[in-house]
């Protein structure tokens, strides 16, 4: 039972490390079928890791799939050092083309419960309860952002006119 245990974890590990260097070559080819295949794979046997949903997120993106791509940013696991940068890229997607700014706020707000020193993390967040004349969240994310020492010229700005703020194109 151990020698069948023990072959059956090897066999993982080697079958493990072959998508992921199938992954990793895919990439560099460009070829973003394979790369989408392998990394369909590789997040099935390693839901968890960071790189599979990396490498399904990068093919959907360049096959032109933004809403797959930004749903696999989604799935990136909070313990992973490269997340909270996934998810202000995910709220790039959901703010701009597809067109989910509260779900883009909501990663955001993850974004920032993850490492609440990302600079455009507070900066989009600022900027969207501005355009959105939330002045309350407004300042509440200023203030958060000058105490992570996030802060931008213009989120000075920003905090001086809160209360005649408004924007021209914000129909």
């Amino acid at each position: 039972a151990l020698l069948a245990n023990g072959g059956y974890f090897g066999w993982l590990a080697w079958h493990i490390g072959s998508l992921e260097s199938s992954c990793q070559d895919a990439l560099k080819a460009r070829q973003w079928d394979v790369l989408a295949d392998k990394g369909r794979r590789l997040s099935w046997w390693r839901p968890n890791q960071d790189s599979s949903w990396m490498f399904r997120a990068h093919a959907a993106h360049e096959k032109g799939d933004l809403s797959d791509a930004a749903f696999y940013l989604g799935q990136l696991p909070d313990r992973d050092h490269k997340t909270p940068e996934a998810l202000v890229e995910r709220a790039a997607l959901l703010f701009g083309p597809l067109n989910q700014p509260l779900e883009a706020e909501a990663t955001l707000r993850r974004a920032l419960r993850l490492n609440p020193t990302i600079v455009e993390a507070h900066r989009r967040l600022i900027f969207f309860y501005a355009f959105t004349l939330q002045r309350k969240k407004m300042v509440d994310q200023i203030q958060s952002s000058i105490e992570w020492d996030c802060d931008l010229p213009e989120t000075y700005l920003f905090l001086v006119s809160q209360d005649w703020l408004s924007f021209s194109n914000a129909y």
